[in-house]
Formats: structure tokens, sequence, C-alpha cells
């Protein structure tokens, strides 16, 4: 079984099928690419796959997400793309919020409060900086009594640098405390999307529980939510000769493939082998405006 890892700039998407099909997603400076290489199940009906999950949902209302390692990271991976696709750039018309309540009891009623909150705030400030908009993810305290929540705050329609008065924030905010701080750069995103690292160190261990508290969310409750005006990556599947069409008419540049070999599963009746392939991102660098244009040429 080959190793998984990084490749060294390996263009494989060159030599694979033309019409094997490939995943195609919108990333902050530019877009990757996700191509399957071998045997694999064919993609079960939306109703089949969704129907169990709508079963469990209802049964554990009342029990906490417990999600297994990679769909959190999964999760946090889209989120950590929808962060980097609206602040690049937008750092000086961006503002970092954390929100508590005293004695917070449900994420409902927190939710509730902050939904008031941006309401008035939004109204506050849309003569200064026009409409805002914000991407808000929800977390345990650390004693895993109560919550809180962190968001980033965005101007999208000014090229001011976004300054909202702390007094005013607290005024608004009254049913706890809020804490209000400057986005210098992308790693905002790590921060607000944690993810569990091998290495020992005291910013990672911070990161680890902060990763691990996400699990203990109540069931049927969204790590993340945005407003309706925060752009979402485009994401397009179809076959790789359309893809290196398209891409061939841009100044597109690889930047790195990354490879991860899945285990095989094999009928355990008939020996036949029923999944054995290996999964290839690559990751090309392309300006944002020649990106869109790029996914939307794809049909």
């Amino acid at each position: 079984m080959a190793n998984n890892g990084k490749l060294e700039n390996k263009n494989y998407l060159q030599n694979i099928d033309p019409n094997n099909y490939v995943k195609v997603s919108q990333v902050y400076d530019g877009f990757k690419v996700n191509f399957v290489l071998g045997k694999h199940y064919e993609p079960k009906s939306q109703n089949t796959v969704h129907k169990p999950f709508k079963q469990r949902c209802r049964q554990n209302i009342n029990k906490v997400r417990n999600d297994n390692q990679r769909s959190l990271y999964r999760t946090q991976n889209h989120l950590k793309q929808i962060i980097q696709l609206n602040i690049i750039n937008k750092t000086k018309q961006c503002v970092f919020l954390t929100l508590s309540i005293n004695n917070t009891t449900t994420i409902d009623e927190l939710m509730s409060k902050f939904k008031y909150f941006i309401k008035r705030v939004r109204k506050l400030y849309s003569n200064e900086f026009g409409n805002l908009e914000y991407i808000l993810t929800k977390e345990l305290f650390e004693n895993n009594e109560g919550y809180h929540l962190h968001s980033i705050v965005i101007a999208p329609n000014t090229t001011k640098r976004l300054f909202l008065e702390k007094k005013k924030l607290d005024e608004l905010w009254f049913s706890g405390s809020c804490y209000i701080g400057q986005v210098y750069d992308l790693n905002i995103a790590n921060y607000l999307c944690p993810h569990t690292s091998n290495q020992n160190t005291q910013v990672n261990a911070k990161l680890n529980n902060k990763a691990i508290r996400l699990k203990s969310l109540p069931a049927n409750t969204k790590i993340f939510s945005c407003s309706s005006g925060i752009k979402k990556p485009i994401t397009k599947t179809t076959n790789a000769k359309t893809l290196l069409d398209a891409i061939n008419n841009t100044p597109a540049k690889n930047i790195y493939s990354n490879k991860y070999v899945k285990p095989s599963t094999i009928d355990l009746n008939t020996g036949e082998v029923l999944y054995s392939c290996s999964i290839l991102t690559e990751k090309y660098k392309l300006e944002a405006n020649k990106t869109n244009d790029l996914l939307k040429s794809i049909k």
C-alpha cells in the first residue's frame, strides 16, 4: 500500500482517465481538485443516505453530537474555507466577538439573544458601514457548564476600517460579557476551526481541548452558522477532460498534491474487493475572480 502524504507537485490530473469524475472546490487563493483512483461504490440515492440520519437525530434529540473525528474534520474544514474566502483582503473590515451569558442553560437561549443583538448592531451601524454579515460558532466553556459564541462580523460593502464601540456593544449585549478584538490575518480561522494535533505545545493543547468540546454540543446543533450575505465556496462535479480544458485556458499553477489511500473493503461471502482506492487532492493557485469564472464555465 502506498504511503499517505504530500506529493511533490506531481500533476496526476493530467494522467487519469478523461471520463473519470472529479470534484472542484473553491478556496480563498484558488481551487482544489479531488478525484478517486481505484474501485469504489456508486453513490447512494439521497433518500437512502439521509433517512437513517434523520431517524438518529430524532432518537438522540437530548444527547450530544458525538461526531466521529472524520466528520468533525470535514465540518471544520468547510468552515475554515468559508472564513478564509470572506475575510481575504478584508481583515480591516472585520472584528472578532466572543459573547457569553451568565448561567446559560441552552443553545437555543443563547442563539435567541444573539439574533436580537445582531439585529440591533446592524441597525446602529448601517449608515456608517452598510449591511453587516457574520460567521458564528458555538462552544462549551472549559468546565462544560454553559455555552458561549465566537463571531466574525464583516462589513463587505465598505473600504473603511470596521469599528464597533465596546461601550455600545455592552449595552446591546446586556445579558453577559462581550469581548471585541481585531482580525489581523487568516489565522483567525485556525482558532475557530480547531483540530486535534499530535504536537505537544501549549497552543495545540488549548486547541485540542476546544476540538474535543465540540463533540459535546447537543445533538442536532449546528457547529456554525452564517448570515445570508456570506459567500460560500463554489463546488462543481465534472469529468477530468472538461476540467483540464478549463484549466488550460487560465494561468492556474499546481501548488501541491496530496494522496490518501483508503483501506480495502472485501465481501466476506464472495471475496470480492468492494472498495479499494486512493483519493488524491491537487491544489491550484489562481486569482479569485478568475477562479469564479473557471467554476462558472464548468457545466
